[in-house]
């Protein structure tokens, strides 16, 4: 599945990933506590336990498993859907749920999608398309088989414009990551224009804030803001999330951001041993 990309940067965006939203999701639930994570890198430190699978992950797994070699159109996209995120609202987003409750009554994702939208005030711009996007990233190699991807992924819940562009800087960043487009730190505003024009001028100013005014909340330019601004003021894979994490709120999808691009960045085998021992890494490749 990675043979046709950097295998080592390609594999550490989905294991970061991974680790990013179900270490996170387990912080918001109080399962594991933050100083818990933080003393597992320590020698001799006590291993961490297992952690049970998100939904996201397990839609990742699916994905993964149809071994695509084009875009999945949304007839195909759509058991995978019903199979991992069917599981209670608690453990979805409310806009996913919103849209999940309608397609199981027979609704088609995309009239469900835009009907939560406009019902919201078309004011309904989360992250749960953003995250869902991830797997488009398989398609690198072809840029306009990706962004069509993309967009079919997100917009399967999630159809605002905001949440549609957060979802291709999502990809296009991370491209750009594995194939060394972006040097750390660079903040340069033609390379972030080029990759998301309508986030340009929240994530060029994201290395400057500090961090007790950064938002923490799933809404898609934020959070896009938040986690840029960790990735892009830390020098490893554990300080990223860890700093991440520090900001509480919406701890998964934070973290699985973050997790994406620093795992694209320092790549898989450069992932701290005792997370990736708690959480190994499940896509078929």
């Amino acid at each position: 599945m990675f043979t046709h990309l950097p295998a080592d940067r390609a594999r550490g965006a989905f294991h970061g990933a991974m680790i990013g939203h179900i270490f996170g999701t387990a912080l918001t639930k109080h399962t594991v506590t933050l100083s818990a994570l933080s003393d597992a890198l320590t020698p001799d430190s006590i291993a961490l336990p297992s952690f049970p699978l998100t939904p996201d992950v397990r839609f990742y797994q699916s994905f993964f498993a149809k071994r695509p070699t084009a875009p999945l159109s949304t007839e195909e996209l759509l058991p995978l859907f019903l199979q991992a995120y069917d599981e209670g609202p608690e453990e979805i987003g409310g806009q996913t749920n919103a849209v999940l409750q309608r397609v199981k009554q027979g609704t088609s994702p995309h009239i469900a999608a835009r009907q939560v939208w406009e019902e919201g005030g078309q004011q309904l711009a989360g992250s749960g398309g953003v995250k869902r996007a991830l797997p488009a990233l398989i398609f690198a190699t072809q840029p306009n088989v990706m962004e069509e991807q993309t967009r079919r992924l997100c917009e399967f819940t999630h159809v605002d414009p905001r949440s549609v562009g957060a979802a291709l800087f999502f990809v296009r960043f991370l491209r750009a990551l594995l194939f060394e487009r972006w040097t750390h730190p660079n903040h340069t505003t033609p390379l972030l224009i080029s990759l998301a024009p309508t986030l340009e001028p929240a994530l060029r100013v994201a290395h400057m804030l500090p961090p007790d005014t950064l938002s923490n909340s799933g809404y898609a330019v934020t959070a896009m803001q938040t986690s840029y601004r960790h990735f892009t003021q830390t020098d490893d894979f554990a300080s990223c999330l860890l700093t991440t994490y520090a900001q509480g709120g919406d701890q998964g999808t934070l973290g699985l951001l973050a997790g994406a691009f620093a795992g694209a960045k320092y790549g898989q085998t450069q992932l701290p041993v005792a997370w990736t021992t708690a959480v190994p890494f499940s896509m078929t490749s």
